[in-house]
């Protein structure tokens, strides 16, 4: 009778327990909706719980027919909605700096030739897929951002503000903006701050800062040695119509907002 009493117990605890643990915890704190977290992650039903990653091709540069297209390094990639890969390549010497791959890996067009002309680069920076496909290019050096078709047709260059480093358009024809506030060379730490700007690049507000970016350029001359072991995250994104945060100055909180800034 007893081991079916605690039979009865058990099976009633695994039950509450999966029951909690399938019901994600909310509240509300000054109008905002907060998801609280707990140490196990939420495992609700019909939904993945866990992230697998499986390889299905690769491309090495050390291959003869990787490298006879001109892909002899890569520094950043995007892939657009039918799978066609784009490599950014580091510019070294002259000839383009970006190359198309369809999903299976056959090479299909190079593009984004080194050099001082309209559309062409010196040090860019940064390869991002957005709307209907097009290619955007960053290259802070020269203060511009570049926009392409998927084939490599230029369709648009436009100028940067100093100290912008990071460009997201969004659908509403809004801007996501990263960008660093080092008006003081000899501070010890830099911010950085993600804004929302206007389709006319005016800013609308700052959503987010990140505060404590070690100056190095002053390491030899304070006494309390700086010593940055981790790289720091402060990544801003949008998808489905929202806008996604995360700041490791806040440990594992991710904030949320829709593409108007309201959090």
């Amino acid at each position: 009778m007893k081991k079916l009493i605690y039979l009865a117990l058990i099976l009633s605890l695994s039950f509450y327990c999966t029951s909690k643990q399938g019901k994600v915890e909310k509240i509300i704190e000054n109008g905002v909706e907060v998801v609280v977290n707990h140490l196990e992650p939420y495992q609700v039903k019909g939904k993945p719980s866990n992230l697998i990653l499986e390889k299905v091709s690769s491309f090495d540069t050390e291959k003869d027919d990787i490298a006879a297209t001109g892909l002899t390094d890569i520094y950043r990639f995007d892939v657009d909605s039918e799978g066609n890969i784009y490599f950014l390549i580091p510019p070294k010497g002259q000839g383009n700096l970006v190359y198309k791959f369809d999903r299976n890996g056959n090479f299909i067009t190079s593009f984004g030739r080194r050099g001082q002309g309209p559309f062409e680069f010196e040090y860019p920076y940064y390869i991002r897929i957005i709307n209907n496909d097009k290619i955007l290019i960053i290259e802070p050096s020269k203060r511009k951002f570049y926009i392409f078709s998927k084939d490599g047709i230029p369709i648009k260059e436009t100028p940067l503000n100093q100290g912008i480093d990071n460009v997201i358009p969004m659908e509403n024809g809004k801007y996501l903006i990263l960008f660093w506030h080092t008006q003081d060379m000899e501070a010890k730490y830099f911010s950085l701050s993600l804004n929302l700007y206007s389709s006319k690049f005016k800013e609308i507000k700052e959503l987010d800062r990140f505060r404590k970016f070690p100056n190095r350029r002053i390491a030899e001359k304070i006494a309390e040695k700086i010593i940055n072991g981790i790289n720091y995250v402060f990544v801003g994104e949008h998808s489905g119509g929202n806008i996604y945060i995360g700041n490791c100055e806040r440990g594992y909180e991710i904030l949320v907002y829709d593409l108007e800034g309201n959090l």
